[in-house]
């Protein structure tokens, strides 16, 4: 019985370096054991270069190279110095002949080869397609729902209802919209665990209306309670012929509580005054009042006690009222859940789909019913060790799916172990769970046991660079529990239930340096911009962001060796058109590269061409549109003519315009629509300019994408593209000489020269707020687990524990944001925040300020490096530096298009492969043969053979029974004889790849155990040395692949001639 490992691994300590090392152990001790290995990742980057490592390394070993690898390999028992060689030889060769069983995947795609194996079980159809696009899908389920609601009268009553609701609430009454965002709550784990629970309640409208009425009894007694108290406090006061100017003050007083929860929509709420005012009757009046007398005798006479009986009241009522108010927001979507559910269900078997979202869910369902290991052999995999990549990544269910195959690995004595670590977990929107690789795993296989190795060095960055993030993330940590703690104590909660996961997820942070780093390289520079207007507080942002990508290409950095990391994708589009524009404008001078490449930059839709295009197709769509026509208009005048300014008054331009390269509207847009575009591409002569190329064939290749999934209908492309198509873009080319913008979660797994983060300031809290299930108690616990909206009134809440779960787990995964973007840079770290003086902190660029300035618990001396004037922490020297890396310029892709109709020609005739006119007939006659004896692997086969061209209908009965004998006499030669008896393997007509990617196709390669033979047959042709010289080159291609003892004949059947080439 083995331990689970269990590695820490931080960024930048070697991860894929252990984990290469971890996979080596295996195979070099057993080579035949790499199709026993599963080795999972999260992404398919991931996947690809830890495939790329192993490969590269297995060959170096074999090579007696890679010594970084051999010093820890040779280490190990069972691995000697002299067998490195031959086994890494050996298990090389293995993997590359058989490396559809090199088993390295990312989760979701083992996860669906196991559900394929299932498709049955899960009720999915043979051959499901998978679909990515969980978006469109739910938006086309809940316009189904919509769509059928005159079948389902109860429904529909439901939803007059929830319309009424919104209505009185203020709200707007769209419910579609609503519906549409709620539903991405069933593909969520929160819900999918409660699943079959809720679905047995709320499929009764009677029973949630039922639900709601109580609720509504909650509230309204509540308010009706608070009114009352108010009330008697006002009459009190004009009882005794006062005012509330009278007492201390005034509206915002003690006395002022009494008029305000009397009001409609009335905050409730007692705050400080009120509630001081309980115990002290001195609050109630300024010292210098002449009222006095008269305020203490109303005080006396029970105006204090109302106080107190108000606010005695609202404390202890307060958590049920806020809970049904709460409660109330989502329940009418809440009911609609198994009607969504339900349609989807139908979508899914209508269009034989799986989402994306639901692999783990599925195969969670066949694993209950199963013994897991069963399940994997039954799929036909069979592994015997584990290794799982980014385990802060995974999510409950698929730990679920992945956990007995671990426990059954170890009880059998094999090799399994998980990787992570917490500070990089920012994918929890995505259901990961880092507190699986916190406690989970630890808990889970407690039996079995566990072994955990901390991966200590940083090899990434320069010592400057791991001094501040070790500093700055033990001061950020402890600075963010100190404020959790504080907020938490305000609200009388035990902070020890939730301020744990900070320390947890920051525990030893300190990463240490090799002993070959120099301890003094690395610059980090974080300057705060101080402007109210954000406009101008944005446009300072790109101006210092010019001036120090700018001083970085000064020093040495190419623009490829820049990263510029960002929270939001608009923020990526705002940074990269900027640069686009100066690298666009500079003058020829300037030296500075200012490309970029960018998702936000190459999107497809960003392309005049394309606009134009899809301007085209909406015309056809509806000539009637004049917007669209103004538009076409502008977008085929600014392309064909650039330097002529359109004209106001089109309308005869415009027709002339249609007549030109529409005329035929009504017959074009009957055709598929990629039909269409690449005609549309040929009279527009979008191709002529080179600029276009890459546009044009990404966007060709998005519509063939479209049209194999869904209906080539102009009608349909056009909504899908306004939905999603607009919004996709080109795969950039990474090894181009250009600034990369990425997204913070994009970034992840990648390293940089330099590294800039331009609004450094992203809220440590919500900005959207997050629907999050809660289980629910009396007097709500008829319907449990219930939705609510993240929001602080939840604080005095029945579901106040797990707001402050999800406050506490928000600010770890914000904190984590920070910590990814800061650890890819290897140089140089360049932030920019804005500076808001403020009392607390509230976003990240806060919290630096506030490290910055202050310089608390940091072993790293920040004051030292902090000028308050300028409001910038500068530490380091940025340095010269000579980069390595070979940039490309960027090269356009060539756009190969035709028109279909051009290119295509229905063939009138057959091919006459008996016709009397002798140069086609000997044509046709070889190709026919060369058909009949690709399907001849022996003698005994070419009945069968003639008998697929009759079938195909290429020959007739009598041309049949002809070809069978002349096919047999044909093998009766002597020579021939032996290569179709049954002692060689045979290839017949098989392609062999070269290396500049032409393609030779030798007729037949017969095999033995010591001899290579091949043969191309001539059946009309007479003797040439093109032939000779043509098997030849197939013999030397033959050799350099590792054939032994090659040898190549040309026959010549009609002429019963075999020549040997030599």
């Amino acid at each position: 019985m083995s331990k689970l490992k269990v590695y820490q691994a931080s960024a930048g300590s070697g991860k894929t370096f252990q984990l290469t090392v971890e996979y080596l152990k295996i195979i070099l001790k057993n080579p035949f054991s790499y199709k026993n290995i599963l080795a999972v990742t999260f992404t398919n980057k991931a996947t690809a270069e830890m495939k790329s490592r192993i490969i590269s390394v297995l060959y170096k070993l074999s090579q007696n190279n890679a010594d970084d690898y051999k010093e820890v390999l040779i280490k190990i028992e069972g691995i000697t110095p002299e067998n490195i060689k031959n086994q890494a030889e050996k298990a090389l060769k293995l993997i590359l002949h058989d490396y559809s069983r090199f088993y390295i995947s990312t989760i979701d795609s083992f996860f669906q080869q196991i559900i394929r194996a299932f498709s049955k079980e899960t009720g999915l159809g043979a051959g499901f397609n998978l679909e990515m696009d969980t978006k469109k899908v739910l938006s086309e389920t809940v316009t189904r729902m919509f769509v059928g609601l005159s079948g389902n009268e109860s429904l529909l009553n439901w939803l007059v209802e929830y319309s009424f609701h919104k209505i009185t609430e203020g709200s707007s009454w769209n419910l579609k919209n609503d519906i549409e965002k709620f539903a991405y709550e069933i593909i969520k784990e929160s819900y999918i665990y409660y699943e079959n629970e809720l679905k047995e309640k709320i499929q009764y409208k009677e029973f949630m209306s039922q639900y709601i009425q109580s609720l509504h009894s909650i509230i309204n007694g509540f308010e009706k309670q608070m009114k009352d108290y108010g009330n008697k406090g006002m009459d009190l006061i004009k009882e005794h012929n006062l005012s509330i100017d009278d007492f201390s003050n005034k509206k915002s007083g003690p006395a002022g509580y009494f008029l305000k929860i009397t009001k409609a929509n009335a905050d409730y709420d007692p705050k400080v005054r009120a509630r001081e005012a309980c115990e002290s009757p001195e609050k109630w009046y300024a010292k210098k009042s002449d009222k006095i007398p008269e305020i203490t005798t109303c005080l006396n006479q029970g105006l204090l006690k109302f106080m107190n009986d108000a606010v005695n009241y609202y404390s202890k009522q307060v958590k049920y009222y806020n809970s049904a108010l709460v409660i109330l927001k989502k329940l009418h979507v809440l009911g609609v859940v198994n009607d969504i559910t339900e349609t989807l269900r139908d979508y899914r078997t209508e269009k034989n789909l799986l989402l994306i979202s639901d692999t783990a869910r599925f195969l969670s369902a066949v694993i209950n019913e199963n013994d897991a290991p069963y399940i994997y052999e039954k799929a036909g995999n069979r592994f015997r060790h584990y290794m799982i990549d980014e385990f802060q990544d995974t999510s409950h269910l698929q730990w679920h799916n992945l956990k007995p195959l671990l426990e059954n690995s170890l009880s059998e004595g094999n090799t399994s172990l998980v990787v992570g670590d917490i500070k990089q977990s920012i994918y929890r929107w995505r259901n990961s769970d880092w507190k699986l690789l916190a406690d989970g795993v630890f808990e889970d296989f407690k039996n079995l046991g566990t072994q955990t190795f901390k991966l200590e060095n940083n090899w990434r960055s320069q010592a400057n660079i791991v001094a501040f993030n070790n500093s700055v993330f033990n001061t950020a940590s402890n600075l963010l529990k100190e404020k959790l703690d504080d907020f938490l104590k305000d609200k009388n909660k035990d902070q020890q239930n939730f301020s744990w996961l900070l320390d947890k997820a920051y525990l030893d942070i300190n990463q240490k340096l090799p002993a070959n780093k120099n301890k003094n390289e690395g610059y980090v520079k974080h300057t705060f911009i101080e402007n109210s207007d954000k406009q101008e507080r944005t446009n300072a942002v790109l101006t210092s962001l010019k001036t120090d990508i700018e001083k970085l290409q000064d020093n040495g950095y190419k623009a490829k060796d820049i990263a510029i990391l960002v929270r939001k994708k608009d923020e990526g589009k705002l940074l990269a058109d900027y640069l686009m524009n100066l690298n666009n404008s500079k003058s020829e001078e300037q030296n500075y590269n200012y490309s970029v490449i960018s998702n936000e930059a190459l999107v497809i839709s960003g392309s005049e061409s394309i606009q134009l295009l899809i301007s085209c197709l909406w015309y056809l769509h509806n000539h009637q549109d004049t917007t669209n026509m103004a538009m076409l208009y502008q977008l085929y005048t600014n392309f064909k003519h650039p330097e002529e300014q359109a004209k106001f008054h089109y309308q005869e331009e415009m027709e002339q315009l249609v007549k030109e390269i529409l005329p035929d509207k009504e017959t074009l847009k009957l055709y598929p629509v990629y039909e269409i575009c690449e005609e549309l591409i040929d009279r527009l002569e979008l191709h002529e300019n080179s600029e276009n190329h890459t546009y044009l064939t990404g966007f060709l290749n998005l519509v063939a994408d479209y049209e194999n999934k869904e209906r080539s209908d102009i009608n349909d492309f056009l909504e899908w593209w306004d939905d999603k198509g607009k919004d996709v873009s080109l795969s950039a080319n990474e090894e181009q000489n250009s600034i990369n913008i990425y997204t913070i979660h994009k970034s992840k797994g990648l390293e940089f020269k330099a590294v800039l983060i331009p609004f450094c300031d992203w809220k440590l809290d919500h900005e959207k707020a997050p629907i999050i299930w809660c289980n629910s108690e009396a007097p709500f616990h008829k319907l449990s687990p219930i939705p609510v909206s993240y929001q602080e009134k939840l604080s005095e809440s029945v579901f106040a524990e797990a707001y402050y779960l999800e406050k506490t787990q928000i600010y770890v995964d914000n904190l984590n944001l920070l910590y990814v973007g800061f650890t890819r840079a290897q140089n140089c770290l360049i932030c920019y925040s804005e500076y808001i003086k403020r009392d607390s902190y509230s976003t990240i660029g806060d919290v630096m300020y506030h490290i910055y300035s202050s310089g608390i618990h940091a072993d790293l001396n920040f004051r030292q490096y902090w000028n308050s004037e300028t409001k910038c922490f500068e530490y380091g020297n940025l340095q010269t530096i000579n980069s390595k890396n070979k940039a490309q310029e960027a090269k356009p892709l060539s756009y190969i298009g035709n028109s279909y109709r051009k290119s295509f020609r229905l063939k009138q005739s057959s091919e006459n492969y008996f016709q009397e006119e002798q140069t086609t007939e000997n044509i046709n006659y070889g190709k026919l043969m060369h058909k009949i004896f690709e399907c001849i692997i022996t003698i005994k086969d070419v009945k069968k053979a003639v008998s697929l061209v009759f079938e195909e209908g290429i020959i007739n009965s009598e041309e049949k029974e002809m070809l069978q004998l002349k096919v047999e006499k044909y093998l009766e030669h002597e020579e021939a004889q032996k290569w179709f008896d049954k002692s060689m393997e045979v290839i017949n007509e098989n392609n062999l790849l070269m290396p500049d990617g032409k393609i030779l196709r030798p007729d037949r390669i017969c095999l033995t155990s010591n001899q290579t033979i091949v043969i191309d047959y001539k059946f009309t042709e007479d003797e040439t040395k093109s032939h000779q010289k043509q098997v030849l080159n197939y013999m030397n291609v033959l050799q350099e692949m590792g054939y032994n003892n090659v040898s190549g004949y040309v026959w010549y059947p009609e002429k019963e001639i075999v020549t040997a080439v030599v």
